[in-house]
């Protein structure tokens, strides 16, 4: 089964001068690739991906909008 690591991180803000705290989990090369000064916090979330990747999951359904099908 495939996994994906995901990282909470903080980023330096140029505009502000500052570390701030991203509002959202990554992968390491993803968080490389959009910001040049930043460090992971804490440990990964291990996130376990279906086999099947077309395989939709009852949180995953109740997640769309309404009338999307």
């Amino acid at each position: 089964m495939p996994t994906l690591r995901l990282y909470r991180f903080r980023y330096f803000d140029p505009l502000r001068q500052r570390w701030m705290l991203a509002r959202y989990v990554c992968e390491p090369p993803e968080i490389r690739c959009r910001y040049s000064d930043y460090a992971l916090v804490g440990a990964p979330e291990v996130r376990h991906l279906p086999d099947d990747p077309l395989a939709l999951s009852a949180a995953h359904l109740a997640r769309r909008p309404l009338g999307a099908g």
